[in-house]
């Protein structure tokens, strides 16, 4: 696709949509901060930013279409990316899910419905592809739920959405296999077949550090929470990210609005001298979700 200069250069106001909780996995105080931080910035530059229901999406995307498209063929496309590489327990944890018998599925699905809801109800409809007639019902089913939601973001004259990539700063190495359910976060976008960008916008206070630990501020309500809750410890300086994804026919509309909200962060640096030190307001990801 060509690059639209006159769609970079234009100056109208954006409607921007934004949520905070996908419903799933809660964010910590950190990240709610950074985005109710990036709407404000977007709202005092002229764009109208408004709330957008996004929590059915993201957890179809999860449990409906995500593992039964990654899982299908019994974990066997796995084998073969997998068998000559070292790979992080996060993704054998996958592999070793596609390679459950459909027999003994609902069986584990209960066995992890009290933690991990999601993952539950993900296992329950992973099974369900044994033929091509299933194959074909699953793509039509994907294409209907993708259509519905470009409907819905047309009905709210959207350009972008702003919303958290994960619901934490960067989790310890020996915890995140237990928190890959949080990635229902930017699976949607996937799912969706949106481009998606990423941009730092603050990071971790220690006032965040203590909010997030204190169980009146951030109650929890399943697995990947507590080790969100936990893995807060010593988080105090780690940098926090605003997702930015829309339609694809508008990625530019995406660079903008990674570029505009950037400016305004080495702006806000300059003028309050916060420190927050953001890679002297360059952009640090800048990439596509198509599959």
């Amino acid at each position: 696709m060509p690059f639209n200069e006159q769609m970079f250069s234009s100056t109208r106001p954006l409607h921007i949509g934004y949520f905070v909780d996908d419903n799933s996995t809660r964010p910590v105080p950190a990240v709610e901060r950074a985005v109710m931080w990036a709407v404000r910035a977007l709202e005092a530059q002229g764009h109208t930013v408004k709330k957008f229901d996004m929590k059915l999406y993201t957890r179809q995307a999860f449990t409906n279409f995500l593992f039964k498209a990654l899982i299908a063929d019994q974990g066997q496309g796995y084998d073969k990316l997998l068998q000559y590489d070292n790979t992080s327990e996060a993704m054998v944890n996958y592999h070793k899910f596609g390679k459950i018998p459909d027999w003994m599925r609902p069986l584990i699905a209960r066995s992890l419905q009290k933690d991990y809801n999601n993952v539950e109800k993900a296992l329950f409809n992973a099974g369900n592809i044994r033929t091509i007639t299933e194959w074909f019902q699953a793509v039509l089913d994907l294409q209907e739920f993708q259509q519905t939601f470009v409907e819905d973001w047309r009905q709210h004259e959207l350009d972008v959405m702003i919303s958290p990539p994960w619901p934490s700063p960067a989790n310890k190495s020996d915890t995140i296999e237990n928190v890959t359910v949080c990635g229902t976060y930017t699976v949607i976008y996937n799912v969706l077949n949106f481009p998606a960008g990423v941009v730092p916008v603050t990071r971790v206070t220690s006032s965040d550090v203590k909010k997030t630990l204190d169980p009146t501020v951030y109650p929890v309500k399943n697995k990947q929470e507590s080790i969100l809750q936990t893995d807060a410890e010593g988080s105090e300086g780690l940098p926090i990210n605003v997702q930015v994804a829309g339609l694809i026919i508008i990625i530019i509309i995406i660079i903008i609005i990674i570029i505009t909200t950037t400016t305004t962060i080495t702006i806000h640096n300059e003028t309050k001298s916060n420190n927050l030190n953001v890679l002297n307001g360059k952009v640090i990801e800048v990439f596509s979700c198509l599959s």
